[in-house]
């Protein structure tokens, strides 16, 4: 397991990390959420991410030899609960997918979009809204209280 960390890196200890992953600074994983890579190549993660519990995030294979690098996600994007990103996805910054939300396979998600709803609506967020930036602070003061995934 090949897992690359910065300490303002949040990991919580029920959190399911599997295959080479590296995240940026000031991401949040909450429990019980999985990140996976099944051969698909590196999942990087930009800063300022939220992955929440029982999000699930799989890499599974390449598609064309040296094709596709692996599933990223930018910065500032929130993944909620039971959301579901799918082999190949790339992440915008400040992208959301909604609670019990998933991508397309090899979907890319352009900057600034938030999945929602039942049938997965796609809407441009304003780029002034601050509730994120907030929510995300909150996030890391509660799980800075809890325990960690030593990496």
């Amino acid at each position: 397991m090949s897992i690359s960390s910065p300490a303002t890196t949040v990991i919580c200890e029920d959190a399911i990390l599997e295959g080479p992953i590296t995240f940026g600074p000031d991401n949040v994983i909450h429990p019980k959420c999985v990140i996976r890579s099944e051969g698909g190549g590196e999942i990087v993660f930009g800063r300022g991410n939220i992955v929440e519990e029982s999000a699930v995030i799989v890499n599974r294979s390449y598609l064309l030899p040296n094709a596709f690098e692996g599933s990223s996600v930018g910065t500032g994007c929130t993944i909620e609960a039971r959301a579901n990103v799918s082999v190949g996805t790339t992440l915008g910054d400040n992208s959301v997918i909604g609670a019990k939300c998933h991508t397309r396979p090899n979907q890319i998600v352009p900057n600034d979009t938030v999945i929602f709803g039942e049938s997965h609506t796609t809407r441009t967020q304003n780029k002034s809204n601050r509730l994120q930036a907030n929510l995300h602070s909150r996030h890391l003061e509660y799980l800075r209280e809890v325990p960690v995934l030593a990496l």
